[in-house]
């Protein structure tokens, strides 16, 4: 089973007040969340992944569409995961490289490198039960 949900929905809004989209996938066994950026209060990620029964130490992976805070600055919140970008993939203090375009994280969520935003932007694209989701920075 390949299911996603949207834990909070990003916004720009007056008094330079910013939030990114975050995301939670489950891909067979890879518990996926993408983009754990800048939100209003941490509890906008946790209270509705706690909703699904997901613990964050549960969760194995963090998808990172790039660099920038507003996508990156709540990575933390998951000790367990592994963190996935656009040429490797991070575990506690080891740098592990990956092929990088059609790199996978499940059996259905995928890398594909979309250059664009910034030089090294990527997108996980998932092919849910219900539909295709690409994520990716808009």
């Amino acid at each position: 089973m390949t299911n996603v949900h949207l834990l909070t929905a990003g916004y720009v809004r007056e008094g330079d007040r910013v939030a990114g989209s975050v995301t939670f996938v489950r891909d067979s066994g890879a518990l996926i969340v993408t983009d754990p950026g800048m939100v209003a209060a941490r509890s906008l990620i946790l209270d509705p992944l706690a909703a699904l029964g997901i613990d964050p130490v549960a969760v194995t992976h963090v998808f990172l569409s790039h660099h920038h805070p507003d996508h990156t600055v709540n990575v933390a919140l998951f000790p367990n995961a592994e963190v996935v970008d656009f040429w490797a993939r991070y575990r506690g203090d080891l740098w592990l490289d990956h092929e990088g375009d059609g790199h996978r994280i499940g059996p259905r969520s995928t890398i594909w490198l979309t250059p664009g935003h910034t030089e090294e932007d990527a997108s996980l694209i998932v092919e849910a039960d219900d539909a295709v989701y690409a994520f990716t920075h808009l």
